[in-house]
């Protein structure tokens, strides 16, 4: 399963910063990852995939970090639950 969402740079500056899964072994940012930098006006789309090892409930966090004008720091948070194959 794969969800997404947007980071945009509302400011009249580009913005920079990278997004990171956070020690997660059932969340995984299959796009839009890594450091990023956005022109003013601009987004981002990040995907996050849900791949569980095992079945059981999973909560996990995406961290954004920015850069403009101090380093800011959001935290998206994740759940899921894997089941078992019939």
């Amino acid at each position: 399963m794969t969800r997404s969402f947007r980071i945009s740079n509302a400011c009249s500056a580009a913005e920079s910063g990278y997004v990171t899964p956070l020690n997660d072994t059932a969340f995984f940012v299959i796009k839009g990852g890594g450091t990023f930098s956005l022109a003013p006006g601009s987004s981002r789309k990040v995907v996050v995939s849900f791949r569980p090892p095992h079945p059981g409930n999973f909560t996990g966090n995406v961290l954004i970090v920015g850069s403009s004008p101090v380093e800011q720091q959001f935290t998206i948070g994740l759940a899921g639950t894997g089941v078992g194959r019939p």
